[in-house]
Order: C-alpha cells, then structure tokens, then sequence
C-alpha cells in the first residue's frame, strides 16, 4: 500500500464577522505576514472561511494577487437548487473557486438542529460539486462521562463519511473551544488516531479490515502445532514476528537435539 501523505491544514473560521471589505484588507495582512515570515503554504495549507457575502471579495483578491491562501464557505446546502431560502448550494461556492466547506459545526448542531444524517447529506452535497468538506465533530463534558473518550466524535464521524467516497478529506477539530477546552491535545490526538481509520476504509465494513502488522501479543497468542515450535505465520504477520517465531522453533529443535544426544 503507497504511504499517505497528509498536509497540515490551519483554517480560520470568520463566523459572523468582518464585511466584504474588511475581509480585503485582513486577508491581505494575513498573506503579507505569512510571507514575510517565510511560511511555506506547500508544507502547511492556510484557509479561511468568511461569511457567504465576503466570498467574491477574497475570490477577487486571492485569484488578482496570485495569493498562497485557500478559502471557503462556512456551510453548505444538502439540495443543489430549488425553493430554500437563505441556503447557499455547493455549486455556488464551486462558482466562486472555494476549495474548502465546513460541514457540521458544533453551532449548526446546536442552534439549527443539525442531526449526523443532515451533515452526511451536506458532505455528499460537498462532494458532488468537488468541495472537501472540513466535517466537524466533538463531544460534550457529559459525552466524555458517559461514552468514553472519542467514542460520541468517531461516531458522529462515521455516519458523516457514510455516503462519502474512499480517502476523502475531512478533519476533526474538537467542538470544545476556547478558554473551556482546558487544554486538551492529549485528547484531540486520541480522537484524530480513533477516527482516521474511518476516513480512509469503506463504510460498508462493520470493522476494521486486518492489518498486514500482527500485535506482539496476536503473535504470542497463537496455538502452536507441537511443544516447542509455532504455528506458521499468517500474512498477516510481520517480518520481525516470524523471525522471532523461527528463531523460538531453531532453540527448541537444538535443545531436543541436545538431549536425545
């Protein structure tokens, strides 16, 4: 399997604030002052997400500059047109260049009753137009107590990518931000370890196909065929398993050897 190379994203989410020119001059300062502290945008990708009106601005000034800075909408319709007011399609972000959408945001569930079936509706949406949805997850104080650590996020993550094709972009920023997330990386690296098995394997498979890597204890746990020697290796198993496994059965044979002598 070719290894996977992952791009670091920062984005920037605007919510409800700055007008179309204000947003002219922030991401021109934004752009300025990465440069000129030598970011490199091929090493770290950098978006920003203004409100709706804002887009044609940024689109204007990122495409007119030839600036390093993606961008993209805050949210998305699940329809592609019809009688919606107030929604904005994908095909209209896709119009304006938008590389990016947020989907799922912890204020989209809680102030418009969002539910996962309705994101998952929204990132096929995104799909359909060639946006890369950035699906949200997160859990409450109450979530940690009763479900465990990143059981409610993978959940919420797995039938957000259920309709989604294989490798498709999504990260998942903890929905506890600002000065109540108490610091929390040790948690949002547990998260991003439980939930990247399900933005890369079909969601039709109720688990996790097997690993080419057997566990130290997987391997030790095998029956063996007879006193002294292993079982012989799956595929499964890695090349350092079997080595330790023949070299367990080349003791055992020398030792039975020195024995009968």
């Amino acid at each position: 399997m070719a290894a996977v190379t992952r791009t670091p994203l920062i984005a920037g989410n605007w919510k409800m604030n700055l007008d179309h020119l204000q947003s002219i001059a922030f991401v021109q300062k934004l752009s300025w002052t990465l440069s000129d502290a030598r970011h490199d945008f091929g090493d770290v990708e950098v978006a920003v997400f203004p409100p709706f009106t804002d887009l044609r601005s940024v689109q204007t000034l990122v495409n007119g500059d030839d600036l390093p800075v993606r961008f993209g909408g805050q949210d998305v319709s699940a329809h592609d047109e019809g009688a919606y007011t107030g929604e904005i399609s994908g095909a209209f972000l896709a119009a304006l260049d938008c590389r990016y959408v947020i989907v799922g945001h912890s204020e989209r569930r809680q102030y418009h009753g969002e539910s996962d079936e309705d994101i998952a509706a929204k990132v096929s949406a995104a799909h359909r137009h060639g946006l890369v949805p950035v699906v949200c997850v997160g859990e409450t104080a109450e979530d940690l107590e009763r479900h465990g650590p990143s059981a409610v996020p993978v959940a919420q993550l797995r039938v957000a990518l259920g309709g989604a094709r294989k490798g498709s972009g999504s990260w998942w920023p903890m929905s506890r931000c600002g000065p109540s997330a108490r610091g929390e990386p040790r948690r949002a690296s547990r998260l991003s370890r439980s939930a990247r098995p399900c933005t890369w394997w079909p969601r039709s498979w109720e688990t996790r196909p097997p690993r080419r890597r057997a566990s130290c204890t997987a391997v030790r746990s095998r029956r063996r065929t007879s006193p002294g020697s292993c079982a012989k290796p799956t595929s499964t198993a890695p090349w350092w398993a079997v080595r330790a496994c023949n070299s367990r059965s080349s003791r055992a044979s020398r030792a039975t050897k020195h024995v009968g002598t």
